[in-house]
């Protein structure tokens, strides 16, 4: 095609006439034909001025002109080159984002002239670097935002931690106590029977009854000091510095029992009524500092948000078999949660006591139970008819009965 054929000029006019769409024509840099929005981009008030450039590369910033000529030097041997992005100058100075696209035309009667296609996209590229800084905020606050959740949990951590050490101090009153009366109740059985045998007054009978006594008191004291070392076992996992401990195999009756127990301690003076109904002979292969902290989790929520108006309460546990899985089920008959707030109970940072509590609490359980246990849990119709109950649903294999 030769660019000073009616056609082709005819064609170009059109083409100049489409929205957003300017181009110009040159060979060897020196314009021979402009649109006059082109001539507008790039600062100029007519196409006249613009075709008065001895050359369109004094528009070319000086670390563009070796690619600019490379370019050109491509097109005249190829035909065309590659669709590209770049920075480029007004006349004043300021600059311009454009898109160009280069085709070969045949010029004369034997060579080349190079025709560009150019649309504007500084507004693109501005929106573009509008949205990159918007997400680089975005990606600021959010990692602020895990840091602070980060603290929160570690918060919630030591509230269930002081919530243990409450319960901890109130059941080992009991086994201490016991310890300390029976140890003196030998003490004096003791010292009791060594005056009789040096006075000489002991009996057989004396004999045989402070035996008796003793053994009855060291049975009471080798009790508590079991319970107490169960208890301190308990604790131990709860304050493991992990949670990715490694799994153990445990009785998950009895440390869902003993948890449930040292966690529903309140100074509120609710009586709590406690049904667990877990078969004694179910082994759990799991983290138990996970479980011991998701119990912790549940009963503080029973006294701090169910039975906040009552004085009495009941708590129900079950865990049982279920085709491939182990459903473990948390019910109460408290206050029960607002339908219209269901759907968000486990979402970080939502409380409906935001005063009082950092809505971590779920937001906890729920990573304990779908990070690393592998499960789920989901709020499911109250078994009492009132409060709240929570399914936890779990891989079988890890919950095997014997």
């Amino acid at each position: 095609m030769m660019f000073n054929d009616l056609s082709a000029i005819e064609l170009i006019e059109a083409i100049s006439g489409l929205s957003g769409v300017t181009l110009q024509i040159h060979k060897d840099f020196k314009p021979i034909f402009v649109t006059p929005d082109y001539a507008r981009l790039y600062g100029f008030d007519s196409t006249e001025q613009f075709m008065s450039l001895g050359s369109i590369m004094d528009l070319i910033p000086d670390d563009k002109k070796d690619i600019a000529i490379k370019r050109y030097q491509e097109i005249i041997r190829t035909g065309r080159a590659d669709v590209i992005t770049l920075k480029t100058q007004r006349v004043d100075g300021s600059e311009v984002w454009v898109r160009l696209e280069d085709r070969r035309l045949s010029y004369g009667d034997t060579g080349f002239c190079v025709m560009t296609v150019l649309i504007d996209i500084s507004d693109e590229v501005d929106l573009k670097q509008q949205y990159e800084a918007i997400a680089n905020r975005e990606q600021k606050a959010r990692s602020e935002l895990e840091k602070f959740q980060g603290l929160l949990v570690e918060r919630e951590k030591q509230t269930a931690l002081s919530q243990l050490l409450q319960g901890v101090s109130h059941h080992l009153n009991t086994p201490l106590g016991n310890i300390r009366t029976s140890s003196t109740t030998v003490e004096k059985i003791l010292q009791g029977t060594i005056e009789k045998l040096q006075q000489k007054t002991l009996r057989e009978s004396d004999l045989v009854n402070a035996l008796s006594e003793a053994l009855e008191a060291m049975y009471v004291i080798d009790k508590s000091v079991i319970k107490a070392s169960k208890l301190i076992k308990n604790v131990k996992f709860m304050v493991s510095e992990s949670v990715d401990a490694e799994r153990t195999n445990f009785r998950f009756g009895a440390i869902i029992s003993d948890a449930v127990r040292l966690f529903t301690q309140n100074d509120l003076g609710i009586q709590l009524d406690i049904d667990i109904n877990i078969d004694g002979a179910m082994k759990a292969y799991a983290n138990p500092n996970s479980w011991m902290q998701i119990i912790s989790v549940l009963c503080e929520n029973v006294v701090q948000h169910a039975m906040t108006d009552r004085q009495t309460g009941k708590i129900r546990i079950t865990g049982q078999q279920r085709n491939e899985h182990f459903i473990f089920t948390f019910s109460d008959n408290g206050r029960g949660i607002d339908p219209s707030r269901q759907d968000r109970i486990f979402e970080a940072f939502f409380s409906t006591q935001m005063n009082k509590n950092s809505g971590l609490g779920l937001a906890l359980v729920y990573n304990l139970v779908t990070r690393h246990l592998g499960g789920d849990i989901q709020l499911v119709a109250p078994y009492f008819g009132v409060g709240s109950s929570f399914e936890i649903r779990l891989p079988g294999p890890d919950y095997q009965i014997g």
